[in-house]
């Protein structure tokens, strides 16, 4: 069962997440592993997530101004104790037995992620069949060829706090591909290991924020920027923008599409 002497961290930002977070929380407490914190960081909401998540005495409920899910989530590790953490979005539902067995990967390997598989669901928690099961080996090479996902969402993830203190937190300036941009940083320095258990049930619905071609085309630039002395992306870069290519075709906007294609060549 490994050490229980490590208090794990659940962090949870949230905006406007009233009806999932109920059952989001609640996970969190059903989980076998003890001892585990829960951080719910409401990023101005404006609807009754805080108070929903207030009603739950094992939760500590903060509040910051809408400054994004980035700063979010280091709001919550600034405040946290914990030994380790788990970034949880508010819309997710962790299966009970997940922290224990990646906190367990964790200590047997040195790593500093473990993660599990990402079991797709439509807003109701059903399963629709998608199965996504991230890398087994070589997770910053998984993540240069742009083979989503690496390590998949990241409610997913379990990481050590050294790795984060060593790392730094996340990027403020980015929104949807924040999560990627720290795995990039973490995987290029320490070790990454694959738990092949179901450990999260992601929701798909309407109001995902991965939705959105213009944040995420404003992300990997940045990421693109930021680390291309460092990072061979050619790969990442192809698949990246011939993605972005599909997309705006798909929508009838061509000339949106024309000026990436030469970009995915």
């Amino acid at each position: 069962m490994g050490n229980r002497m490590h208090l794990i961290s659940v962090i949870i930002p949230c905006y406007n997440g009233e009806k999932f977070i109920k059952e989001t929380i609640q996970s969190v407490l059903d989980q076998t592993y003890s001892p585990i914190e829960i951080l719910f960081v409401d990023d101005g909401s404006t609807d009754k997530s805080f108070e929903i998540a207030s009603t739950f005495n094992e939760v500590c409920a903060v509040k910051q101004d809408n400054s994004g899910v980035a700063a979010a989530r280091n709001f919550g590790f600034e405040q946290s104790k914990g030994d380790f953490v788990c970034f949880l979005d508010a819309d997710d539902w962790l299966y009970p037995n997940t922290i224990e067995d990646k906190f367990n990967a964790l200590l047997s390997s040195n790593a500093a992620i473990s993660h599990g598989k990402a079991i797709v669901t439509d807003e109701n928690l059903i399963p629709t069949g998608d199965v996504l099961i991230g890398a087994k080996d070589n997770t910053l090479q998984a993540l240069l060829n742009y083979s989503p996902p690496a390590i998949p969402c990241p409610s997913n993830a379990l990481i050590a706090r050294w790795a984060i203190d060593n790392c730094g937190l996340f990027d403020t300036r980015l929104s949807t591909s924040a999560d990627y941009e720290m795995w990039l940083r973490v995987a290029s320095k320490y070790g990454v290991v694959r738990v092949d258990s179901n450990a999260v049930k992601y929701r798909q619905h309407g109001s995902n924020m991965f939705a959105n071609l213009e944040l995420q085309l404003n992300d990997m630039e940045l990421i693109f920027d930021k680390h291309d002395s460092k990072l061979n992306f050619k790969i990442v870069k192809q698949k990246f923008y011939l993605s972005i290519v599909k997309s705006y075709l798909k929508s009838g906007r061509v000339l949106k599409a024309l000026k990436y294609l030469h970009k995915s060549i």
